[in-house]
């Protein structure tokens, strides 16, 4: 049982030397020669228990032990060397190599016998050594001293190494005065303190503080490159302390500290953030500032400031330890978005904001930031890309983005619109606060899905618009694959999906008309079937040919709406880092965030030079190696009409290159080929047809223009193919501005399962009849039931945003959400499907050019049995020959526009598809 160990001077007590040595540093005040008294004291009253004599004590480091068995131990480890064989003697009572033996140390018997330790005048010890006693050795090389205390070491510190820094003792009557001290130190000698250990008793709380750059760090990394540790000190300690003692009666506290630190070197940016640090990052949190902002703001600081080398990281750290998020101004939603919208800064862009109903319907916030209008103001002429998403947040609301190019093809959101819904009422909303902040707001193309909303509401707001407007192509391929596979037999399907992704590229009118005709006449014969496709093809799609045909769409920056589909992938992925189940303050602040993060990622692209920060740059330099690759299998002429005609040696087929004379390109921002070619400027008749590239024949023909002019040809702009544009000499850089859990019963449960199903399939039968005309009175009984029900509940009078039904459920990733369709499996070669042959394009096809019909819609004083109706009488176009009624002849053309002569239909041979695959994809 180990023994109790008394304080000298108090009744404390503890079974460890160690603590009573400590409790005699800071409570007595004691001194070294006090401290090692008091030890040999310790070990006498020990040796006097054990054995009833003194205790031992080695002649050459004076060590004090309770029992001759100890010494004799210690000896042996500490103070055995070898001997020089000279020195031996082999006469047993040769005395030279004999040490005398170890003195005693001869102690009184202690009186008391309840207590171990007591003070006594006759206890004889020897004087301190020079190289100290303690454990704590000094940190300074080829310095032996080891003190007991870190105090005491500071004070050898101080007096033998550095006298710059002396012990303080401070006293402060209360803590802000203690606070204010220790941050105005930490910051003047780049200190950083870490708790040791706390001590108290009866009214005094006494913490130890340690320099953090004490000791040293061992990396659990083995194989890999270990992290660099700020403690730098290893085995030896840093002479830095501080002891804090507090009064809980008096409050008054006791401060003893020295700041003098060996070891390591002093550095701010080492340093951990102090009190008033912390205090002056968390006011700007809760003044609505963004991290972005704080950082910026903190980058103003000298570099002698700890806040100067602030990163995202310690701001994170922050505002999930202080509950502070970022965009967050109020527990309460919707209050938050309110607080924010109330303050009016520019920095926040918020055009309109628009409360939704008790229901949470009606919600309408648009963003557009001083940065973003800039931006859309010098882009917008170029074209537009809009496109909306859903399952951003919690709640039932839908994200529309307003994108546009910059001059190396690159997307950039310079709007956005949260609403209840996505109607045409709340784009026209948008395009308004739009047209408010850029009057001139005229772009060229306007890209979307076929979704009528984003061009209806365009339209409210611009009602004389010259935008052409189109269809993403990728939508338009997929409706018409989809329901093509439905409407028609696998064989029929596969020739006609392949004809239709053909015509779609094809950049010829007269082409492409003939083959719309051709695959109607295919789909006519192709029996009841066919005849369903080809009037789903006349009702929906060859109506509004002008956008979605590339013949109609000739030098458009984009023919996907992919530019919206990869922002907002972007920004579940990684921005909103795949959580759908966020605020709509939050949404609200990772919007105009990320604004800056696409801005500041195209910057160091470009700055980098990488391929992908202009990668429409890099597929036109990849073409135009290939065209210097295959430039010998092409002869190169020109037509009469100025044009360059490339006949390729092996197929014969010709394709036609035809130059605009100029771009509108900017001229130090563009995607130009080091030749100069440029899509916007140069069109070629291949079926190569993507936005912002040129095809390998447009460098061919390029090349050999170059190669084949002289000077002054040259430098005449009004001939085709001279003075061509390259790239600028450099980058373009963008200046941006700164509940409770209550247990559900089983009842309960099972009820809201059935309630939810009921839901689901009330709303899937709700999209059912809203296809087809006639069911407006049946949709508005449902309505009127769904608000019965809704009566049975207590109505709030505050607005308030209603939770999606999904949103309480567990999270799904953004990918999990986009794509709810099951994973196509992977088939087996033998039975991979079957792909289709392009159905040939005939001369003279036995459709319409005009009405796209068979036989034509006859008027209505014609009876149907009587001869001039049986009998249809045709004529054709004297240019491209594509035939029409007679009925349908009163005009011109559609295709080339010129007029139309007496015409016999006959069974023609088709024209000649080029088969050169190599040819159609560069």
């Amino acid at each position: 049982m180990r023994d109790i160990i008394k304080c000298p001077k108090c009744n404390f007590q503890c079974k460890r030397s160690y603590s009573v040595g400590r409790h005699l540093l800071a409570i007595h005040d004691a001194t070294e020669e006090d401290i090692e008294a008091f030890r040999a004291q310790l070990v006498a009253s020990r040796a006097l228990k054990r054995h009833g004599g003194g205790a031992w004590k080695c002649d050459k480091c004076q060590k004090l032990f309770a029992s001759q068995r100890s010494l004799d131990s210690h000896i042996k480890k500490e103070h055995t060397k070898l001997l020089d064989p000279s020195d031996i003697s082999l006469f047993p009572d040769d005395s030279s190599t004999s040490s005398p033996p170890p003195k005693k140390i001869q102690l009184e018997k202690i009186d008391n016998e309840d207590v171990l330790v007591r003070k006594t005048n006759t206890v004889t010890v020897a004087p301190r050594p020079s190289q100290g006693t303690g454990k704590i050795e000094c940190p300074v090389e080829n310095c032996q001293f080891k003190a007991t205390s870190r105090e005491s070491l500071a004070i050898h510190y101080s007096n033998d190494h550095d006298s710059s820094f002396e012990l303080e003792k401070r006293h402060f009557e209360t803590d802000t005065e203690f606070q204010i001290w220790k941050n105005s130190r930490e910051e003047e000698s780049c200190t950083s303190w870490m708790i040791r250990s706390k001590y108290s008793k009866e009214n005094e709380f006494t913490n130890y503080y340690n320099c953090r750059h004490d000791g040293h760090y061992e990396s659990v990394v083995q194989k890999l490159d270990k992290p660099k540790s700020i403690k730098l000190t290893g085995e030896y300690h840093c002479p830095a302390f501080l002891k804090s003692t507090k009064n809980e009666e008096t409050g008054k506290i006791t401060v003893v500290g020295f700041h003098g630190h060996y070891g390591h070197d002093l550095k701010n940016a080492w340093r951990s953030l102090n009190e008033r640090e912390i205090s002056i990052i968390i006011r700007m949190m809760t003044d609505g500032f963004s991290n972005s902002q704080i950082i910026k703001k903190c980058e103003k600081f000298p570099p002698e400031n700890r806040l100067s080398y602030i990163i995202h990281d310690d701001l994170r750290y922050l505002r999930k330890k202080y509950n502070l998020q970022e965009g967050v101004l109020d527990e309460n939603d919707l209050a938050s978005v309110k607080k924010r919208v109330e303050r009016g800064w520019k920095e926040d862009g918020i055009l309109m904001f628009q409360e939704p109903d008790e229901l949470g319907a009606g919600l309408r916030l648009v963003l557009m930031t001083p940065s973003q209008k800039e931006l859309c103001l010098k882009y917008h002429h170029r074209g537009i890309v809009i496109d909306d998403t859903h399952n951003t947040t919690k709640y039932g609301i839908k994200l529309t983005t307003l994108m546009v190019l910059n001059g190396f093809d690159r997307a950039i959101p310079v709007a956005f619109l949260l609403s209840s819904s996505c109607t045409s009422d709340d784009c026209a909303a948008l395009f308004q606060c739009v047209k408010n902040e850029i009057p001139t707001f005229h772009p060229q193309w306007f890209m979307s899905d076929e979704a009528n909303a984003f061009w209806n509401g365009y339209n409210t707001i611009f009602p004389n618009n010259k935008s052409q407007r189109l269809w993403c192509r990728w939508h338009v391929l997929r409706a018409l694959e989809k329901n093509c596979d439905e409407m028609l037999t696998k064989e029929s399907s596969a020739d006609v999906k392949k004809t239709i992704s053909e015509l779609i590229r094809e950049p010829d009118r007269v082409k492409f008309d003939r083959g719309i005709l051709s695959l109607l006449e295919f789909l006519e014969k192709d029996g009841t079937r066919g005849q369903k496709y080809a009037e789903y093809l006349r009702s929906y799609y060859l109506k509004h040919v002008e956008v979605w045909a590339n013949c109609y769409r000739s030098k458009t920056p984009f023919h996907t709406s992919m530019y919206s589909e990869n922002w907002h992938s972007a920004l579940k992925k990684d921005l909103l880092h795949r959580k759908t189940n966020i605020r709509l303050d939050e949404l609200i602040q990772v919007l105009l965030d990320g604004f800056q993060w696409v801005i500041r990622r195209l910057a160091k692209q470009m700055e980098r030079q990488l391929k992908k920060a202009c990668p429409r740059r890099n597929a036109n330099l990849k073409n135009c190696q290939l065209a210097i690759d295959q430039q010998d299998h092409y002869i190169v002429t020109r037509n009469q009409n100025g044009d360059l005609e490339l006949m390729k040696k092996e197929s014969g087929d010709v394709y036609v290159v035809r130059d605009d004379l100029g771009c509108a390109c900017f001229s130090e921002e563009n995607v130009h080929c080091l030749c100069g070619a440029c899509a916007y400027r140069f069109t070629c008749s291949c079926q190569v047809q993507l936005g912002g590239i040129c095809c390998k024949h447009i460098h061919l023909a390029i090349r050999h223009c170059q190669e084949n002019q002289s000077m002054e040809e040259a430098e005449d702009e009004a001939v085709p193919f001279r003075n061509f544009d390259v790239p600028g000499p450099g980058p373009q850089y963008f200046d941006v501005s700164d509940f409770l859990d209550v247990p559900v019963r089983e009842e309960s449960e099972k009820m809201y399962n059935l309630f939810s199903q009921s839901i689901d399939n009330l709303a899937q039968k709700m999209r059912m009849i809203k296809k087809k005309p006639g069911n407006e009175e049946t949709m508005q009984k449902v309505l009127e039931l769904i608000q019965q029900a809704n009566d049975l509940f207590p109505k709030g009078k505050a607005p308030t945003l209603v939770s999606r039904r999904d949103s309480q459920g567990a999270r799904k990733s953004a990918r999990e959400t986009m794509h709810t369709l099951p994973r196509r499996q992977k088939r087996h070669p033998q039975y991979s499907k079957k792909r289709g042959t392009r159905i040939a394009s005939k001369h003279d096809p036995s459709i319409c050019n005009v009405c796209n019909l068979r036989d034509p819609i006859l008027p209505l004083d014609m009876n149907e049995i009587e001869p001039d109706a049986l009998d249809t009488d045709w004529r054709r176009c004297v240019s491209c020959k594509l035939p029409v009624h007679f009925l349908c002849s009163s005009g011109s053309c559609p295709s080339c526009g010129d007029n139309f002569e007496n015409y016999q239909p006959s069974d023609s041979e088709v024209d000649q598809v080029s088969s050169d695959s190599s040819d159609e994809m560069p």
